[in-house]
């Protein structure tokens, strides 16, 4: 329990979680919004052309990112997610947006997915290769249902880098993770799930917190399958159909820690996210 205060303690000198404008489903599809059309835009769109297009989301989350293509005018869009909660969300907000009409929802897994040979044009895997439970399965997939010369874009947030435990909407302490074992990390989420409950006035703040930390913490366990660049970079490579448009380390935003995202093992440890296209032969 001191380790766990300590680490609380340190949590204060590192920046506030993020901020997505508000609670509830509706504030994150909306900065899943904002924040895919910065990254498609920064990265992608000068590569890829959307208009006209048949295009695939695998792993659409709460449906702020196939909302965006949406407005991208492609000729079908078909958004997909292994949770039937997600898509929920995510109809309802393209409903909201009065996009729903453009966007074709579909509950499968990636690593078998609805669809049949060369049906897509373009595959968006977004901050979903850290999920997905047999990545490369799933990458065969995505390359499988795109025709030849498509493109698959992606990024995902590497497991070594500062923000790989994807808990830093609780405990901010960079690559906690790997410096404090579990069971002090999540003692100290548990800590932290406490105090927001008894500002709230929750009847009983323990008991809430408690399911509160088993939820993050199994999703922890089961739902980040501990992906790192070189392990990313190998998968591709044994997948002979599939090559390299373009790959980019993005680093910390500290410029001089820029240089070590070339250096392994440096690297895994100072990118924040592996950002790249990949390209079907043919």
């Amino acid at each position: 329990m001191i380790a766990a205060r300590l680490l609380l303690l340190l949590n204060r000198v590192f920046p506030p979680p993020i901020d997505y404008g508000g609670e509830g489903a509706d504030a994150y599809s909306l900065w899943e919004f904002e924040s895919g059309k910065e990254m498609f835009e920064r990265y992608f769109a000068a590569a890829v052309d959307v208009r006209g297009r048949r295009v695939l989301d695998v792993g659409c989350g709460a449906g702020g990112k196939p909302a965006f293509y949406a407005t991208l005018d492609p000729a079908t869009l078909v958004a997909l997610d292994i949770s039937e909660e997600n898509i929920v969300q995510a109809r309802a907000f393209a409903r909201a947006g009065q996009l729903d009409a453009r966007v074709g929802f579909v509950v499968a897994g990636a690593e078998q997915l609805p669809f049949a040979e060369g049906s897509f044009d373009l595959v968006t895997a977004t901050d979903t290769f850290e999920h997905f439970a047999d990545p490369q399965q799933a990458l065969r997939e995505m390359v499988r249902v795109l025709r030849p010369a498509g493109h698959i874009v992606f990024y995902f947030t590497p497991f070594r880098s500062p923000l790989g435990s994807h808990v830093y909407d609780v405990i901010r302490t960079p690559w906690c993770h790997l410096l404090v074992p579990e069971r002090v990390l999540f003692a100290a989420i548990e800590r932290a799930y406490e105090k927001e409950e008894r500002l709230r006035g929750t009847a009983d703040p323990a008991a809430s917190a408690h399911r509160r930390a088993a939820a993050t913490r199994a999703y922890y366990r089961d739902d980040l399958n501990r992906m790192t660049v070189s392990r990313f970079q190998r998968i591709v490579a044994e997948v002979p159909e599939v090559e390299v448009a373009f790959f980019e380390r993005k680093p910390l935003k500290t410029k001089l820690l820029a240089p070590l995202t070339r250096v392994p093992p440096f690297d895994e440890l100072v990118t924040t996210l592996a950002i790249g296209l990949l390209r079907r032969r043919g």
